[in-house]
């Protein structure tokens, strides 16, 4: 890491420099090797539950990123998609959600809308 330092002379000349600081977050960042798929690097098991993580995967309009930007495999992506699918199921990312077919517009979130909302939902975790 790399500070830069401006300084003036008396003349009124301006020196800048490049100073080396030690990285103050060595421990908090995860090392993966270069093309590794960093779910597999990390040995992480992510539940449809697990939405802080899940999030990070997610467009504003809730979709999934392509594997082009997010560095899974092919293993690990269809993996996340079946979550993303599970935890919007679950109503667990009301916020994020895809716009509807055909250009029509949701109605908004109301508890007379969703009477379903009372029902119990379980999802099994079989990838499968």
């Amino acid at each position: 890491m790399t500070m830069i330092v401006r300084t003036k002379n008396a003349d009124g000349l301006l020196t800048i420099e490049g100073k080396d600081v030690p990285n103050t977050q060595k421990g908090l960042v995860a090392d993966t090797e270069k093309g590794a798929c960093p779910l597999c690097a990390l040995d992480l098991d992510i539940k449809y539950t697990d939405i802080l993580i899940i999030s990070q995967f997610l467009r504003k309009d809730g979709r999934l990123l392509p594997r082009r930007d997010t560095g899974l495999c092919a293993k690990q992506q269809n993996r996340m998609s079946r979550l993303v699918h599970m935890a919007h199921n679950a109503g667990l990312l009301s916020s994020l959600r895809p716009p509807m077919r055909g250009g029509r517009q949701r109605r908004p979130d109301k508890e007379s809308n969703f009477s379903f909302r009372g029902l119990n939902r379980y999802f099994t975790e079989n990838y499968s």
